[in-house]
């Protein structure tokens, strides 16, 4: 049986104009493709009721399933319940389990429930309300023509709640005779060029496995997609492509899935038993924050020190005024002045420091925009490296912190 194809409708006039980040639609492509369904288009409208149900009717056109998300909240411009009704050609009947259930969540938040929300209960005759508990909007499920629409909140977690509780089970025996089966693999310090001439094998069309490749944020991920006959037939294909370009890739593979280098410097730092702090100045607490992303950090992460003038990296880290005066305080000797001393005033095993320039002002000739200085103290003692990234102050801070999560990675591999 070959994949069910699967199309996706985001509406929402803030996607439109860039307010917000479509995250729902990526996040749903891998769930179809995790069941083994293929993600055919993906489709973005405003609030406008006539291209949300010109946008039902194209998406559901030869596919399998169309999954949308926003548009069912309580106002004027939330439609896509309307959109459907006018789709089906049917009217909107108020379903009373619905209300009930709205009506229950507004009073166990100690909220009123106001009459506005009364139009979430309503559902296109023929279609069927999908609770939603974590939530005041209910989601909609209905027929259009052979393909199974389901209509889900924009709110993320809503929507990934009420995918797990009545989408994905309905695909699901659908996708298990699907062929289409996907894995993910994060890489960190190899460019994206030399990443695909490394995988170039699984690039070439007509294979059972294809690669592909994306950047973010410095890292690379290789993606891997094996179609096949059967479900088995591509787990097996995909198993033995995955080991072959993972060894192809080490040691720059960071993990996989949506890993990133904190997790994997997380994970080593949870299997030594060992602990971490951290001084930071150009990255103002970013570093620390990666780190208690990590559930259980609180058994390996220690502290952080933000020490941005430098009468703190005095007071706090221990460093000498003497150093920074001679060298400045962007500088290899006060980057490892900065690990050393968070190490012994923390009692961690390891401290990181970060130190630069972050801009956009304050550069100068020999310490330009984008200079940063990241230093590890560990058992063996401390080093330090220099980076020179680029003329934007968010972008700078956030390749500093890889560069240092990078350098405590290398550093407990070994």
């Amino acid at each position: 049986m070959p994949p069910f194809r699967a199309r996706l409708v985001s509406s929402g006039e803030e996607l439109l104009l860039g307010h917000l980040v479509d995250t729902n639609a990526a996040w749903l492509a891998g769930q179809v493709t995790s069941l083994g369904g293929s993600v055919e288009g993906v489709r973005t409208v405003g609030d406008r009721q006539a291209d949300i149900e010109e946008a039902i009717r194209e998406s559901a056109r030869g596919a399998d399933a169309v999954v949308m998300t926003g548009g069912l909240g309580p106002t004027e411009d939330d439609r896509a319940r309307h959109a459907l009704a006018a789709v089906l050609g049917t009217v909107l009947d108020e379903d009373a389990e619905s209300w009930a259930a709205i009506q229950r969540r507004f009073a166990a938040m100690s909220r009123p429930c106001g009459d506005a929300n009364r139009v979430q209960a309503l559902v296109p005759r023929g279609a069927r309300p999908l609770s939603n508990p974590r939530g005041t909007a209910p989601g909609l499920e209905a027929r259009v023509g052979g393909c199974r629409v389901f209509a889900l909140p924009g709110v993320p977690h809503e929507m990934r709640g009420m995918w797990a509780d009545h989408v994905a089970p309905a695909l699901a025996a659908r996708g298990a005779a699907g062929s289409v089966l996907a894995r993910r693999l994060r890489v960190y310090g190899l460019g994206e060029s030399v990443v695909g001439e490394r995988v170039r094998a699984w690039m070439r069309p007509g294979g059972a496995v294809q690669a592909g490749t994306t950047v973010a944020d410095m890292m690379t991920t290789v993606r891997l997609v094996a179609r096949a006959d059967g479900a088995e037939a591509a787990r097996r294909a995909l198993d033995a492509a995955w080991a072959e370009v993972r060894a192809l890739l080490e040691p720059h593979v960071v993990g996989e899935e949506d890993d990133t280098l904190a997790d994997a410097a997380a994970r080593l730092l949870a299997a030594r038993g060992q602990t971490l702090a951290v001084a930071e100045s150009c990255t103002g607490g970013l570093l620390a924050d990666a780190f208690i992303q990590a559930p259980g950090a609180s058994d390996w992460f220690l502290e952080g020190v933000v020490a941005y003038a430098n009468a703190a990296k005095i007071a706090r880290l221990g460093v000498c005024p003497a150093l920074l005066e001679r060298h400045g305080a962007v500088s290899g000797e006060v980057a490892r002045a900065m690990a050393a001393g968070c190490r012994a005033q923390s009692g961690a095993d390891w401290a990181l420091a970060t130190t630069g320039v972050a801009g956009p002002g304050g550069g100068t000739v020999p310490k330009p925009v984008g200079l940063v200085w990241v230093a590890l103290a560990g058992p063996a003692g401390v080093e330090a490296r220099e980076h020179r990234f680029a003329d934007d102050r968010g972008e700078n801070r956030r390749r500093a912190v890889n560069a240092a999560l990078d350098l405590l990675r290398q550093a407990l591999l070994q």
